[in-house]
């Protein structure tokens, strides 16, 4: 039989962030096969990432590939490990444990960057909602 495992007394509540509706026309164009955009979404300091997914992924069409990282400005992937590719559409895309440091001490907007094939101009489709799971610390 399964037992549940609490907590650890530490863990303030578990929280879930997610931002609905980014568009590739939402990402600002960096004059190279990269186009970023900054979430609307603050991640407070204590926070404790677990994880990063993207639902309702619309792939990035118009390239050859498509690759995202998600960040904190500084740290390109620090919400996740690896480039996973957006270019084929899926219900939910997890990305994978956080690359960086878990546990926010300054509060910041998650910073995605989409990565082309030749330039990021050449991507004419894609969109997904972006969820980050994790916990307040104490």
């Amino acid at each position: 039989m399964a037992t549940l495992q609490q907590p650890p007394d530490q863990v303030i509540a578990m929280e879930v962030y997610r931002e609905n509706g980014i568009l590739f026309s939402d990402f600002t164009d960096n004059d190279d096969t990269t186009g970023t955009y900054t979430s609307q979404i603050v991640l407070p300091v204590d926070f404790f990432i677990s994880r990063c997914v993207l639902v309702n992924l619309t792939g990035f069409t118009g390239d050859t590939t498509a690759a995202i990282t998600v960040g904190d400005g500084s740290d390109v992937d620090r919400l996740h490990a690896g480039t996973p590719s957006v270019l084929a559409s899926l219900s939910a895309l997890e990305l994978g444990v956080p690359a960086g440091t878990a546990c926010i001490s300054t509060a910041f907007s998650p910073v995605c960057i989409v990565t082309g094939g030749a330039n990021f101009t050449s991507i004419t489709a894609g969109g997904f909602d972006l969820v980050v799971y994790g916990w307040m610390v104490d």
